[in-house]
């Protein structure tokens, strides 16, 4: 069976924070909105999900457990990738 791969950006991130890594980051409230919403529009066309693999950074964690949560997929099997660039 064919499989379709989905490549996500996370939303919006803060920049409030000058003092903290670029890494820890965290989603603007209008970024949790945005991924609560582009999730619940991504359920309608999918049947099932296999695999949600994620930075370690924390606006992408997060947007992937946002995912998770709208997409049935349980949060302890999402997997973590380390940035390696």
């Amino acid at each position: 069976m064919p499989k379709t791969i989905f490549l996500i950006r996370h939303s919006k991130a803060t920049r409030e924070y000058s003092q903290i890594n670029d890494s820890d980051r965290p989603l603007t409230e209008k970024g949790c909105h945005d991924t609560e919403k582009m999730s619940l529009i991504l359920k309608d066309h999918i049947n099932s999900v296999d695999l949600i693999l994620t930075s370690t950074a924390v606006r992408a964690y997060a947007s992937a457990l946002i995912y998770s949560k709208h997409l049935g997929y349980h949060p302890n099997n999402i997997q973590l990738e380390k940035n390696h660039i």
